[in-house]
């Protein structure tokens, strides 16, 4: 018994001399660890924003131009009236920005001018190019267009029915190149509405009974023809999206932020109301159409009293 006890006695020490080893060795690593000098974190410089700052900014939305003395409709417009637009808007203090100066606002807090107005065109008629651009340089005017991808170039379809003529890819660098036209997506081919023949669906909108996977791949689609077909050549991405007239679902929104759209505009008629630091006040902003028979004079009346009423 008492070998048996002395064993017991000899087994239990070396177990506490292991422990405290173990103990000795732990600390001592514990001490080496945090003894060593901590890496340096550089913390990058974020935009300090104002809270609840805000622009409220008309976005005019034009179609076609055509030349004096001719005709006019809803969606022509005369030259000189779109001439004298610009310069009733700028007499009346406005200054016409770009969509890049109003990203930059929204998300990196940059400075807009007092009284800013964005000018648009939509489709991509080749008028825009012949009459509207010239007036643009002229008036040292910025403006954007959105282009219908599949018609660039074009007056026929394939068919060869005849359609309003588009200008062509060139024309389109020739204005961007200016840095007085900025070129936009309105769709490679989601431009139609029933009951036209031509129409898939009505504009991004997905058909009564569409599988959410077809839908979205159709969209996709349209989103990759667009770029390969017409801004690859420019060597760009597109940033903004016009929907086909005005329709628009949140589906198609979420499509259009995945695809890298940090802006779209729809055809409700209001002013549109950005915030600085809030990227997502840039979707689904209003455009105000101008009227064929309005007068320049009564548009800057039309667009002054919207901004008051805010």
């Amino acid at each position: 018994m008492e070998r048996v006890m002395a064993l017991l006695r000899n087994q239990a020490a070396l177990l506490c001399a292991c422990l405290l080893l173990l103990a000795s060795t732990l600390t001592g690593f514990t001490a080496q660890a945090y003894t060593q000098e901590a890496p340096t974190i550089v913390v990058p410089e974020l935009p300090v924003f104002t809270e609840n700052v805000s622009v409220q900014v008309p976005i005019l939305m034009y179609h076609m131009l055509v030349p004096d003395g001719e005709p006019t409709r809803p969606g022509l417009r005369q030259v000189s009236h779109f001439r004298n637009d610009l310069r009733a808007l700028r007499t009346a203090g406005f200054t016409t920005i770009t969509f890049t100066q109003l990203i930059a606002f929204a998300t990196n807090g940059d400075e807009l001018p007092e009284r800013p107005v964005l000018i648009t065109f939509d489709d991509g008629y080749l008028d825009n190019y012949t009459l509207g651009f010239p007036v643009l340089q002229e008036e040292r005017a910025h403006a954007t267009i959105f282009v219908i991808g599949w018609c660039r170039g074009r007056n026929t379809r394939e068919s060869g029915e005849t359609i309003n003529a588009h200008f062509s890819l060139d024309q389109a660098m020739t204005m961007y190149h200016s840095g007085w036209v900025d070129i936009q997506s309105h769709s490679y081919n989601l431009h139609e509405r029933y009951p036209s023949p031509h129409a898939t669906r009505n504009g991004v909108l997905q058909n009564h009974g569409e599988p959410i996977s077809r839908y979205i791949a159709a969209l996709r689609q349209d989103i990759a023809h667009m770029q390969s077909r017409v801004f690859d050549p420019m060597g760009r991405t597109p940033t903004v999206f016009a929907y086909p007239f005005g329709y628009w679902q949140p589906q198609a929104e979420r499509v259009l932020r995945d695809a890298g759209f940090v802006a779209t505009v729809t055809t409700e008629n209001r002013i549109a109301t950005v915030y600085q630091g809030a990227p997502d006040s840039l979707f689904g902003l209003p455009r105000i159409d101008v009227q064929h028979d309005i007068s320049s004079g009564a548009l800057v009346t039309l667009v002054t009293e919207m901004l008051a009423e805010i």
